[in-house]
């Protein structure tokens, strides 16, 4: 095969893997110990929500930024637990960090919970996004999640 036409089919491979996946770097402990902080991931943009999966999705509680969540209740599915009790709506998902412990973490030495859907409450499907599915560096850390 010439030069040309193989800088092409790379060419041409780089921007189909770009259509279907991005990388990107985790900024949070809040999914310690399946993602820790700085952790390398591959995610896949076009996934529908489902249980367990890893996702992406909206902050409610501030518009440029993105969290990473897993899905653990599906739309219409009774959600209880010592300090709730209620149904999922439609369209919506409760979503949680692995790392669900309650920790003293202000100056104020005030009770912080993970930012998920015990402070949020369920999000909208629109606010669901990308599917984490590869950890890839550290190499150490390398696994499929999908």
């Amino acid at each position: 095969m010439c030069f040309k036409r193989k800088i092409v089919w790379i060419i041409l491979c780089i921007a189909v893997v770009n259509l279907f996946f991005g990388i990107t770097k985790i900024k949070s402990d809040s999914m310690v110990p399946t993602l820790w902080d700085s952790d390398r991931v591959l995610y896949f943009r076009y996934s529908s929500p489902e249980r367990f999966g890893i996702f992406f999705i909206d902050d409610p509680k501030n518009e440029e930024r993105e969290l990473v969540k897993r899905i653990i209740n599906l739309p219409g599915e009774r959600i209880q637990d010592s300090r709730i009790s209620y149904i999922v709506p439609q369209n919506h998902y409760y979503v949680l960090g692995d790392n669900r412990g309650e920790y003293w973490g202000n100056d104020l030495g005030e009770l912080v919970i993970s930012l998920d859907s015990r402070s949020f409450g369920p999000v909208p499907s629109s606010s669901i996004h990308e599917r984490v599915v590869l950890v890839f560096w550290p190499p150490e850390n390398a696994r499929w999640l999908w």
